[in-house]
């Protein structure tokens, strides 16, 4: 496995501009359980 330097955390705000979009909820009416378990996954992996 490559090993990839380490760099400085940066917070994902700095660079990704949240209001330039309509963002939507996660749980919402029609969302799959599949997608709902990623995100839930997701959280508590990396918070």
């Amino acid at each position: 496995m490559r090993q990839l330097s380490q760099r400085r955390h940066v917070a994902a705000e700095s660079i990704i501009d949240f209001s330039a979009a309509k963002w939507s909820p996660v749980n919402k009416p029609g969302r799959s359980d599949k997608t709902l378990a990623r995100v839930e996954a997701g959280r508590a992996r990396y918070g």
